[in-house]
């Protein structure tokens, strides 16, 4: 068992944790936060009472716990990094809102706050970094092995001459720089209720999370509103819909950010400060030696200086009616439609590696529509003669269209970089401008057949048509069969004994299946547009991308 794991079943260290528990108490700062706390608590729940109950209300409080870690640990977090992830991920507040009425309705309100939630590598201290990364000057290594000391431009010593001057250095600790203890919250709300004709349910969540990472988080809100109603004997309705907006804030610490803020060097050394190379963009010594390095960039300044956001908003509907027509004949509608907006911004500021490279701050924004509706419509019609032939036949009618477009901006060298992507008209120079749309519909016909003796013995078969606009002009339509037999062994008078077998059933079939699942407009001759400069003029040139495929048809597999 790792050493640290070992001090946590230590009678020492639970001794050591109530002394420390028993000073908290004693502090000004562990109260204060204790009653802002609760008292927030009782208002919030007081509210919700008075404005949305008024019925019985059950509430139940969990709190302080989280507080008096927090206080414990002040700044020696890396002592408390494994019971900071094990106690303070429990709830710090769950409430419980319960509502009866005399409609049958139920309303259930949960929330939840979480965090803070951090695991960090062990600090890399400036000795053991120097260690392991030690770059002299040849000149000044000459003389601190002459035994001479190194002195400034004033004539006076460096305080480090040798390698162990740096041990007990604190530095700079990028870990704690870049991530910080987290807070997450969750709130849901629900209601749900009816009588036999109608049921409904109607609910709302919000989660919201600050992102470890410097500069990032997440957000998400999810609503749905659902009704069945059966509106006559004869006829039921079913609606659902559907709301959910997300948003992404920040860089991450992918791209290699983790390893550039664990690789980048601890302290100023001789040359700079601490706070130099804290928030400086480069390295100080870029400039003071005339050179650079892979990890010359600061990645928490880069980081910081990054503006990067995607939000999301998507919309889903779905509605049938469902209609008894006779005893035997029932006839079911229904109907989808989905929508989904997403921007993705990004933007460098001034002082980022992306923004020196490319002569200044610049940003780009991608937006992105997707809409897909569906109809559906079957007939079915269900009958049982003489109480061992099960007949059911279906036909049915389908379409569905599918659009997808995106709008492309880049603008490059913003005179300032306050207003970011809200504003790409800024840009001296327009790097880039696309846009794009496809669209694709298909339309299906199909029927089936379902015959059963007694339950042992059943044959299926099924034949549908689709057509899709992605296959060529005289190939749009394709038909595709299927049939199966199954035999139900153990419904068989010479295998109803047989207790060692549950269920024993043979089948065989042979149909086909279709795939139009292929890229837009492979059957046209497709181009690209390129640009050239004649003259003081810029002319635009299409250029063949693709060649037409007039003999492009379903792809049919058979099994």
């Amino acid at each position: 068992m790792d050493s640290t794991i070992k001090q946590y079943f230590s009678k020492e260290y639970w001794k050591e944790l109530l002394i420390d528990f028993w000073h908290a108490l004693g502090t000004k700062k562990f109260w204060k936060e204790f009653v802002v706390i609760n008292l927030g608590i009782m208002i919030g729940a007081a509210a919700v009472y008075y404005f949305l109950m008024p019925s019985h209300l059950i509430i139940g409080t969990i709190s302080g716990l989280s507080i008096v870690i927090n206080t414990l640990i002040g700044g020696n977090a890396d002592t408390f990094s494994y019971l900071v992830m094990g106690i303070n991920a429990v709830l710090l507040v769950m409430a419980f809102l319960l509502i009866g009425n005399e409609f049958g309705a139920k309303t259930v309100y949960t929330a939840m706050i979480l965090g803070p939630l951090t695991q960090l590598c062990d600090k890399i201290y400036p000795y053991v970094n120097l260690t392991h990364k030690v770059v002299e000057n040849p000149e000044v290594l000459a003389q601190l092995k002459a035994g001479i000391a190194v002195l400034d431009a004033n004539g006076n010593p460096y305080r480090f001459q040798t390698l162990e001057d740096y041990i007990g250095v604190e530095g700079i600790n990028w870990q704690d720089e870049a991530f910080r203890p987290t807070w997450s919250q969750s709130h849901d709300f629900s209601i749900r209720g009816g009588d036999k004709s109608t049921q409904y349910l109607a609910s709302f969540s919000h989660f919201d999370e600050d992102g470890i990472f410097t500069n990032s988080g997440f957000r998400k809100n999810t609503a749905r509103l659902k009704l069945d109603r059966q509106i006559f004997k004869w006829m039921r309705l079913s609606a659902t819909v559907d709301y959910t907006n997300t948003l992404t804030t920040g860089v991450g610490t992918g791209g290699g950010m983790l390893a550039g803020i664990l690789m980048y060097r601890p302290t100023g050394g001789v040359l700079t400060s601490d706070y130099e190379l804290r928030y400086n963009s480069v390295d100080p010594l870029v400039d003071i030696l005339e050179s650079s390095s892979d990890y010359s960039y600061n990645p928490l300044v880069n980081a910081e200086k990054t503006q990067k956001d995607i939000s999301q908003d998507r919309w889903n509907a779905y509605a049938s009616l469902y209609f008894q027509l006779g005893k035997h004949l029932s006839f079911r509608t229904s109907g989808n439609y989905s929508i989904q907006t997403s921007r993705a911004n990004l933007f460098y500021k001034e002082g980022t590696s992306s923004a020196d490279r490319g002569g200044g701050p610049y940003g780009d924004s991608k937006t992105r529509r997707y809409m897909r509706y569906g109809i559906t419509n079957q007939l079915t019609y269900n009958r049982t003669f003489a109480k061992k032939h099960r007949l059911q036949a279906t036909l049915g009618h389908e379409t569905t269209y599918e659009m997808d477009q995106e709008v492309y901006g880049q603008a490059k060298s913003f005179p300032l970089d306050d207003l970011g992507t809200d504003n790409l008209g800024l840009g001296a120079m327009p790097a880039a401008v696309t846009s794009s749309k496809s669209d694709k519909r298909r339309l299906s016909f199909f029927g089936r057949v379902f015959y059963s003796y007694d339950d042992r013995y059943m044959l299926t078969a099924t034949v549908r048509g689709d057509a899709s606009s992605v296959f060529a002009a005289n190939y749009k339509w394709g038909c595709f069969p299927s049939f199966s037999f199954a035999w139900n062994m153990s419904k068989e008078k010479w295998l109803q004994n047989a207790n060692w077998l549950s269920n024993l059933k043979l089948r065989a079939g042979w149909g086909m299946v279709g795939n139009d699942r292929l890229r837009n407009y492979l059957s046209l001759e497709l181009y690209n547009s390129q640009k050239y400069g004649q003259g003081s003029q810029q002319m635009t040139v299409l250029n063949p991308l693709h060649l037409a495929n007039p003999n492009l048809k379903w792809e049919a597999s058979m099994t």
